[in-house]
């Protein structure tokens, strides 16, 4: 069995590395769909409606952290490690 280095540096087989980083970047999509699918299954058409999607659309969405030195004053207050 031929090992080889791959880009991360780790030694393994770069078949394993690819697969492993397919799923890592699909793999939140490819869940989403799965639970669309099952509540769209258990409640049926009017699931996909356009204002149910949106709904969907917006609470899947990841805000980003804010950067270190950029939160508000009140919030440095509360919490004083975060900034």
């Amino acid at each position: 069995m031929e090992r080889t280095l791959t880009v991360d540096g780790s030694v393994g087989r770069p078949r394993v590395v690819a697969k492993r980083r397919i799923l890592a970047e699909t793999g939140v999509l490819v869940g989403l769909a799965l639970v669309l699918a099952l509540f769209g299954a258990l409640i049926g058409p009017q699931f996909f409606r356009a204002a149910n999607m949106e709904l969907v659309a917006r609470q899947t969405t990841a805000p980003q952290p804010p950067r270190p030195g950029h939160l508000p004053p009140a919030y440095c207050a509360a919490l004083p490690t975060a900034c």
